[in-house]
């Protein structure tokens, strides 16, 4: 078997570095002083929804399409900028597409071989564990095994960097979830620097190191998949990676006064404030006099959804089985975490 670090790079030599890049198809600007830092063997995330940006991103940084302005580098290489633009061919970037762009008329070997030596094949299909496929042709193949040869194809050259384009959109649920756990552990033991481009969060949380919120071409927000779920930078990023539900609150210190109650909180804010919660955040308690009303109900099995209402402000609260509790009951509401943004704020 063939050790994974055998395929790394020097570490010197990984990391992709994009500043203030700029691209406009037209009068569309599809990139708007796009910024982002990935080095070492970090998998790093572009999510966003369609037409944000993100792969025009991806493709800036493969060599497919050439900035307006600002610079890109690979390594210690600038591979666009003013006056340079490396082809792609030569900035040791190995690409995954949409679809796999697999040859139909080729064993997987000979995939995998395209642009790269027969040790660099061999070391590939170790690492994606597919040694006993090469004379294998890829119709002959499941859809998890043919991204398995497309990332093969991409790493066998020993690249700097691997691009990811919505690696896991053409894969059923329950073979999506093994694929992301399955592809993270073969990037990691690949030791090259990986970005990928999602539009579903828990494509970015399952896989990613780092995730970069994208909307309107630019990188509004770059974090953890916990820091970001716990402390988006805005009400659109709270709503674009998870459920949450906004209302008005007034702030002082210690504490945010809102129609569903008072909270504590540790924010610097003051005033008018936006108060954002997530649903498993909220916990309803049974109550004779509560404040809010339980309107509606979901139940999921493991969860169920419930949606409560004071003088028309609506939560949704997810939490377990809660005996007695209905459509019409009157709860009081308790929330565990709550984060603050200026009234205003979008």
């Amino acid at each position: 078997m063939t050790s994974p670090t055998e395929l790394q790079t020097e570490p010197a030599a990984r990391g992709i570095h994009c500043h203030k890049v700029n691209k406009a198809f037209g009068e569309a600007r599809a990139l708007r002083d796009f910024e982002l830092e990935a080095s070492g063997s970090t998998v790093i995330s572009l999510l966003g929804p369609s037409g944000c940006g993100k792969t025009t991103a991806l493709r800036m940084i493969a060599g497919f399409e050439r900035p307006d302005s600002g610079t890109v580098a690979i390594g210690e290489d600038i591979v666009a900028g003013p006056d340079v633009f490396i082809p792609p061919e030569e900035r040791r970037v190995g690409m995954v597409f949409q679809d796999y762009a697999l040859f139909p008329h080729m064993t997987v070997a000979q995939n995998v071989g395209y642009g790269a030596d027969e040790a660099g094949v061999a070391r590939a299909l170790a690492l994606v564990g597919l040694e006993g496929y090469r004379k294998r042709m890829p119709h002959e193949l499941s859809g998890g095994e043919q991204q398995r040869v497309a990332l093969a194809r991409a790493l066998a050259p020993g690249p700097t960097a691997v691009l990811l384009d919505e690696p896991f959109s053409n894969l059923d649920a329950t073979l999506r979830d093994r694929m992301r756990r399955e592809v993270r552990t073969i990037l990691k033991g690949a030791g090259t620097t990986t970005i990928f481009v999602t539009h579903d969060q828990e494509d970015a949380f399952a896989m990613a190191d780092v995730v970069a919120v994208m909307r309107g071409g630019e990188v509004l927000q770059v974090a953890s998949a916990i820091e970001l779920y716990r402390h988006p930078v805005s009400p659109w990023v709270a709503g674009f990676v998870g459920e949450s539900d906004v209302f008005a609150g007034t702030a002082v210190v210690g504490s945010v006064e809102t129609a569903l109650g008072t909270f504590p909180h540790a924010s610097p804010l003051r005033g008018g404030v936006l108060v954002m919660v997530r649903p498993e955040w909220v916990h309803p308690s049974p109550a004779i006099d509560g404040a809010a009303i339980v309107v509606e109900q979901e139940f999921f099995g493991h969860d169920q959804l419930l949606v409560l209402e004071l003088d028309g402000t609506r939560l949704r609260s997810r939490v377990g089985h809660v005996p007695g509790l209905g459509i019409g009951d009157r709860v009081d509401v308790g929330i565990d975490e709550l984060v603050l943004f200026p009234e205003g704020a979008t």
